[in-house]
């Protein structure tokens, strides 16, 4: 089973965002990149115990902002979001967000 790194995102509170983040605040969001290699469903209990989830993708260009990032940190290619059809017969965002 190949399992790959993944995007947490945690809200951008009072303007700071906790050291090991990546600050983008064009999107109002932190944003960690984790090399751990997990399944799916721990890779988002991982992202909650640090207080976010995993990432929910609201447009292109944050988008091409996370793939570019991962690029320029030599992370690869792949890695997990958080659009998922666990809990439903349909695709959804892990946090609630509506795609």
């Amino acid at each position: 089973m190949l399992l790959l790194l993944f995007v947490v995102f945690l809200p951008i509170v009072a303007g700071d965002c906790p050291v090991g983040t990546i600050s983008h605040p064009e999107f109002g969001r932190c944003y960690k990149f984790s090399t751990d290699h997990q399944p799916f469903y721990m890779a988002e209990e991982t992202c909650q115990s640090i207080g976010g989830h995993l990432v929910s993708v609201e447009n292109g260009f944050e988008n091409a902002m996370l793939a570019e990032t991962a690029t320029s940190q030599n992370l690869g290619t792949s890695f997990y979001i958080g659009y998922n059809r666990m809990v439903s017969s349909g695709w959804t965002w892990i946090d609630g967000y509506n795609a």
